[in-house]
């Protein structure tokens, strides 16, 4: 496995280093370290986070984003992906499963092996009104959805995304559910949180539901709600949700059994295009009530649950060209949004026992069906079709 790693996540680890320069003529500011260690039976191969981060400015990400779309060539990204078709044939892989636009172009020239995109997002596509976010290593370029057209295999997590590709694309992706060790061992501690926690929101930033966020928190000062920090959330939108008395700021939890102990509801105000919904089901399962948007494949998430689910406006897709706002709020143009079913859904939960009791009995009971319903032997099922196929065989 090829990923990246916080050097402070490798304190359990026995590994090897070594550096990987991606530009010789500019080594002191191209350089990545290159961990080599084994986890849970995989040999894992990962890049240094914080050199990553160092490395890849927004300039660079510009050209890598022309590279991806063959408008230009780039010796750092050559040189990556020089290493990482080493690594590759090093391995000799059946399968080579990705979810990104860089290994897309990478593997797109190998035919030997089956290559597998799996989307967890919208944003991860090059087509659709959701193309080239940046940040999410995308261009917008048909070359790159030939690409995609060539994959032996298009793994989506959710009926919506599926959806989604077909109408933007044509492509015909295959929708599996997420393995149910996704979430965790069983069986799942449960909470009764009635009198205590907080109204919670993940990663609350733009796309996720900010503006909603914010006004709904507004909208209930006798309420105590959380923010926990993310990627979507930036340093001024945490200031402005700290400046409000009933929110505190939360920081990431490495357990999150200490995050539920702390939740009361859920809140999930996405206003773009989920692709599915981990946070809901992993809520559900622990008994804490979910309200959520109704878009892209929250519903899906919710495990068939419609109580809880909102209606927002979501995002178009359209792009904001103010330098300003795209610095406070990201590219997206967000709309307005209307919180009153927000505020009345947590009104009605946080005020009536027997309904917040009813509410968490029934996602527990709606989660675990989800999760029972899932044959785990589809994925290697359809891993094998995929490699008869391949080689030119059938089953």
């Amino acid at each position: 496995m090829i990923a990246n790693v916080w050097p402070s996540d490798l304190d359990e680890f026995t590994y090897t280093t070594e550096i990987l320069v991606l530009d010789e003529s500019r080594s002191a500011s191209t350089s990545l370290k290159v961990y080599r260690f084994s986890f849970k039976n995989m040999e894992v191969v990962a890049f240094d986070q914080e050199d990553c981060e160092r490395v890849f400015t927004p300039e660079f990400k510009k050209h890598r984003t022309s590279w991806i779309g063959n408008e230009e060539r780039f010796t750092e990204m050559e040189t990556y992906q020089g290493f990482v078709r080493s690594e590759f044939t090093q391995f000799k892989a059946t399968h080579v499963i990705f979810n990104e636009s860089i290994s897309l172009k990478i593997f797109s020239e190998v035919t030997s092996t089956v290559k597998v995109f799996i989307c967890h997002a919208c944003e991860h596509l090059s087509f659709g009104p959701f193309a080239g976010f940046p940040n999410f290593g995308t261009s917008k370029s048909e070359v790159e959805t030939q690409r995609l057209k060539m994959v032996d295999g298009l793994w989506v997590v959710s009926k919506s995304l599926k959806e989604y590709i077909a109408e933007h694309s044509g492509i015909d992706a295959t929708y599996m559910p997420i393995h149910p060790l996704t979430f965790g061992p069983r069986p799942f501690r449960t909470y009764d949180n009635f009198k205590h926690g907080y109204v919670t929101a993940i990663n609350p930033g733009p796309v996720k539901g900010f503006h909603i966020f914010r006004d709904v928190a507004k909208r209930l000062p006798d309420v105590s709600f959380g923010a926990v920090k993310s990627w979507n959330l930036l340093p001024g939108q945490i200031e402005i949700l700290r400046a409000q008395e009933n929110i505190s700021i939360l920081e990431t939890f490495r357990d999150m059994e200490e995050l539920w102990g702390l939740t009361k509801i859920l809140l999930v105000p996405s206003v773009w295009r989920e692709a599915f919904g981990l946070i809901v089901v992993e809520a559900m399962l622990r008994g804490i009530p979910v309200l959520a948007s109704n878009v892209g494949g929250l519903p899906e998430a919710k495990c068939g649950v419609t109580k809880g689910l909102i209606p927002v406006n979501m995002l178009t897709g359209e792009w904001s060209t103010d330098p300003e706002y795209i610095r406070n709020w990201g590219v997206y143009l967000v709309p307005e949004q209307d919180v009153d079913p927000w505020v009345a859904a947590i009104t009605e939960l946080i005020n009536d026992p027997k309904k917040y009791a009813e509410m968490c009995k029934e996602g527990i009971e709606a989660a675990h069906q989800y999760l029972d319903s899932i044959d785990v032997g589809v994925y290697e099922e359809w891993l094998t079709e995929l490699y008869l196929k391949n080689q030119g065989h059938s089953r």
